[in-house]
C-alpha cells in the first residue's frame, strides 16, 4: 500500500515544489507513493517522466474525493491547507494514519474541524521554528516536529545568465524572486532601495496580484526591472550581485536556499523562518521587519564591499548543505517508519 501525498493547491509555489522534492527523495528510498491533486493543478504537470515512473497520480476535485483516493494508503501526508481535512477524513473514515506538514505562518483557524484534524494526526511537522510557534499558539497541546524545506537540485547551466550579465553590464544588480504580493513579500522595500540608491539596478522576478501597484510605484524609476514569471530562475540568480528578500511574513523562504546555493550574499528581514536560514553577519544581513532604512543601508554596505559579499557568499554555500533534499528525505523516512513501527532495514516492506 502506498504513501499517499495530498496537495490540493492550484498553483506551483514553494510548497508544491517541496512536495515534488520530497516524493523524489522518498522514491530513492524505495517508498511506493501516490500523489492526489486537483484536476487542474500545476503540480501534476510539473512531474517529470522519471517522477511518473515512481508514483501514481490520482485526481480529486474536493477533500471528500481526496479522502477516497487515500483509503488504501499506508499513510497519508497532507501538504497544504485543504489537504489537512482530506487526510483527517481518511483517518476518521478509513483509519489511516496521517501526517500534516504546515508550511505557512498564517494563524490556523480556531474551529473544531481544524482542532480535530491537528490533534488526531500521527505527526504534525513545521518547516521552521516560526511555523512551529504558530502551531503551538493554535493548540498548546501540540508539539510539532521540525523538518526544514530543501533547496532545489542545481539544474544544468544553460548559459542564459551570460546574456543577462551582458545586458546589465556595469550595473550592480540586486535581485528578488518571489510572488509579487507586497503584504507578505514586501517588494515596496525594494522600490525604496531603487529610489534611494540610483546606481543600483533592482530586478523583480515573479508575478502576482500586486504587480500593477508595484509598477506604478516604480513608474518614475529607470533602475527597476520587472522580469515577470520566468522558467530559468537559476539564470537570474547566477546573474545577480546580491539577493534581497524583504519578506514581512515567511514560513521558511526556500528561494533563499537557491540563492545561497549559488554563493549569493543576502539582505533579508528578520521575520518568520528566514532566521532559520540566514545567519546575520555570516551569510548576509538581517534587518528588523519595519526598518526599511536599515535595509537600504545594508544593501549599500554590500554594494561597496565586494570582499564582504564574497565572504558571505562562501559561507552561504556551506550553510545550504544543511538543507539538502537528501536530509529532508531521511527525516521523513525516519518519521514514517516511526509512525508505522517499521525498522530501519525493512526495505522489503515498502516496495
Amino acid at each position: 500500500m502506498p504513501i499517499v501525498h495530498v496537495n490540493l493547491a492550484a498553483g506551483l509555489r514553494g510548497g508544491e515544489r517541496q512536495t515534488l522534492l520530497l516524493m523524489a527523495a522518498l522514491a530513492d528510498r524505495g517508498w511506493q507513493q501516490r500523489l492526489v491533486t486537483r484536476p487542474d493543478a500545476a503540480l501534476a504537470n510539473a512531474l517529470t517522466p522519471a517522477d511518473r515512473l515512481t508514483l501514481s497520480v490520482r485526481e480529486a476535485s474536493d477533500v471528500f474525493a481526496a479522502a477516497r483516493e487515500s483509503k488504501d494508503a499506508t499513510l497519508v501526508h497532507a501538504h497544504d491547507g485543504r489537504a489537512v481535512y482530506a487526510a483527517a477524513l481518511a483517518g476518521w473514515r478509513y483509519r489511516r494514519p496521517y501526517v500534516i506538514t504546515r508550511r505557512v505562518m498564517n494563524p490556523i483557524r480556531r474551529r473544531w474541524t481544524a482542532r480535530y484534524a491537528y490533534r488526531n494526526a500521527a505527526a504534525v511537522v513545521a518547516i521552521s521554528s516560526a511555523v512551529a510557534n504558530e502551531i503551538r499558539r493554535f493548540d498548546p497541546a501540540l508539539e510539532p516536529q521540525r523538518i526544514p524545506s530543501a533547496y532545489q537540485p542545481e539544474p544544468l547551466v544553460t548559459g542564459a545568465h551570460e546574456a543577462l550579465r551582458a545586458r546589465w553590464q556595469g550595473k550592480f544588480v540586486v535581485g528578488n524572486v518571489a510572488a509579487l504580493e507586497n503584504d507578505s513579500k514586501g517588494q515596496l522595500t525594494l522600490i525604496r532601495v531603487a529610489r534611494e540608491l540610483r546606481d543600483v539596478h533592482v530586478v523583480l522576478v515573479g508575478s502576482g496580484r500586486d504587480e500593477a501597484m508595484l509598477r506604478e510605484a516604480a513608474s518614475d524609476l529607470d533602475n527597476v526591472e520587472f522580469a515577470g514569471q520566468v522558467d530559468d530562475v537559476d539564470a537570474y540568480l547566477r546573474a545577480f550581485d546580491l539577493f534581497a528578500f524583504p519578506s514581512l511574513r515567511e514560513g521558511f523562504g526556500s528561494t533563499l536556499l537557491d540563492a545561497m546555493r549559488l554563493g549569493l550574499a543576502v539582505v533579508a528581514k528578520r521575520t518568520g523562518g528566514i532566521v532559520d536560514i540566514v545567519d546575520d553577519d555570516v551569510t548576509g544581513y538581517l534587518v528588523n521587519r519595519d526598518d526599511d532604512e536599515g535595509f537600504v543601508a545594508a544593501v549599500r554596505l554590500l554594494q561597496r564591499n565586494a570582499t564582504k559579499r564574497e565572504k558571505f557568499g562562501a559561507a552561504a554555500r556551506k550553510r545550504v548543505e544543511q538543507f539538502s533534499p537528501a536530509i529532508m528525505g531521511d527525516a521523513y523516512d525516519a518519521l514514517y517508519r516511526h509512525i508505522l513501527k517499521w525498522p530501519e532495514n525493512s526495505r522489503d516492506r515498502i516496495a
